[in-house]
Parts: structure tokens; sequence; C-alpha cells
């Protein structure tokens, strides 16, 4: 299912996947699941800074449309259906609320492409917030796993190391460009239990 939808800052939304449990293995601090987990701000593994710097949500005590309980944490993306909510938690995207709401009806948090398992690709869609972008991507997997959203390039958040570096570089050729554009155009995902990382050019 394709949609469309803009934000304040001009990049689509999309909707990937979601998950409460720890990251594990070789993961970096920045991807380690929070020691003091709080019910009303699951951890999702696949987005492990979704709510750094508003990337995935707000604050806010408006009430969810799903679960009628204050947000807490307001979700700022799109939800791809028919009768998206216009109030969600992130607690309701986190424990499968969303997929119980819908029931059979078809909805998702994404403009992307995930070659993963059923699990995997259930995760990534139905219970993880979107990251935003200006075009529809390929979620980078590895063995089947889906990495982990990082950051845009122009984010304080970007981290630094040689293995990013090789990342971007090989983006950057993987499109023809021998030396590389603004780092604004560059998507950095990590792998959940292991080093490498992949980057993905996303043109304005």
């Amino acid at each position: 299912m394709r949609g469309l939808c803009i934000d304040r800052i001009g990049r689509r939304q999309i909707v990937a996947g979601l998950s409460v449990l720890p990251l594990i293995g070789g993961a970096e601090g920045l991807f380690a699941a929070p020691l003091s987990a709080s019910p009303d701000q699951p951890y999702f593994r696949f987005v492990p800074g979704a709510y750094e710097d508003k990337l995935c949500f707000l604050p806010s005590q408006e009430a969810c449309d799903i679960c009628g309980k204050p947000c807490v944490w307001k979700y700022s993306g799109n939800v791809y259906a028919v009768n998206d909510p216009d109030s969600l938690c992130a607690r309701c995207i986190a424990d499968g609320s969303l997929t119980r709401h819908f029931g059979h009806e078809t909805f998702g948090f994404h403009d992307n492409e995930v070659d993963a398992g059923p699990a995997y690709w259930e995760e990534i869609n139905h219970r993880t917030p979107g990251i935003p972008t200006w075009n529809p991507i390929i979620w980078p997997v590895i063995g089947g796993m889906p990495f982990a959203y990082v950051a845009s390039g122009d984010s304080k958040r970007f981290p630094t190391g040689v293995m990013v570096d090789k990342a971007v570089a090989d983006a950057w050729r993987e499109i023809g460009w021998d030396t590389p554009g603004a780092p604004s155009y560059v998507l950095l995902f990590k792998q959940i239990d292991g080093p490498e990382y992949r980057a993905i050019i996303d043109f304005d």
C-alpha cells in the first residue's frame, strides 16, 4: 500500500517496525535499551532513537484514539489506512493494539520495502514508528534481520568512525557518485547484533 504525507519539514513520514525487546549482542550504547523502561515510552529496537529530536513522537497529554488514555508520547508520523487514528500513543504501536483495532483491514506505518521473514516484516510494518524520508526506501536487511535506523546525515546524533564512513561512501558509489553529496541526503542504519552499517541516499 502506498501513501504520501508531507510533514512540517517537508519529508515524508514512513512507518516501519517496532519492538519492546532490548538490543542484544554487539550493539553499541546508542542502540542499548534504556535501563529504566517506561510503559508510556516503549523501546523500539528498529528505531531506537524514536523519541529523540522529535523523530517519531511528541510529548502530549491528548487522548489516544485507540486506548483512550493520555498519549504521553504522541506519534507524529502517518498510519496508512482508510480510517487512520488522529491521535496515537507509543504504547498502542508497541503492544500491537493497532493490529487488533484494524483487524482484517489493511494498514501500515511505512512506504518502504522490507525483505525479511514474516515475523520481522510484521514488526517493521505494524509495530515500529516511521522515519521521515523523501522517497520510498528499501530497509536494509542482513541475514534476514533488519538493521536499526540511526540518523540522517545532518543530525547531531550521526556517529563517526571508519565503518560509518565506508557505509556512506559505498552508498554514494552505488548511485554513481564518486564524490559524496550533501550529508542531509544520507540515512544511516546499523546492524542490531553486529558492527555493520548501511547507508541509503534519499534525495529531496
